[in-house]
């Protein structure tokens, strides 16, 4: 479910300057080879998501420490995934 990713994964923000306003965040692809998914998303403001989606290589984008975060709430995505299968 949409709704649970972006309130339970993404905390309702974007990963950069934490807009909390949901009608300019949208998910879009963390890794563009990938289908989006909960364990391949990033939330952000649409401005933000536009330069996100044109890049090549998004790693180079964010810094260290935004990279782990994204990657902590995709790994967070995937299992928050397999446990609503199971039920």
């Amino acid at each position: 479910d949409v709704l649970h990713v972006v309130a339970k994964i993404w905390h309702n923000q974007s990963v950069l300057p934490g807009c909390t306003d949901l009608s300019k965040l949208i998910l879009t692809r963390w890794q563009h080879e990938a289908p989006l998914s909960p364990w391949n998303a990033i939330l952000l403001t649409h401005s933000e998501a536009n330069i996100h989606d044109q890049m090549p290589d998004v790693t180079t984008l964010y810094n260290r420490e935004v990279i782990l975060m994204i990657e902590k709430n995709n790994q967070a995505g995937r299992i928050a995934f397999v446990n609503l299968a199971r039920h």
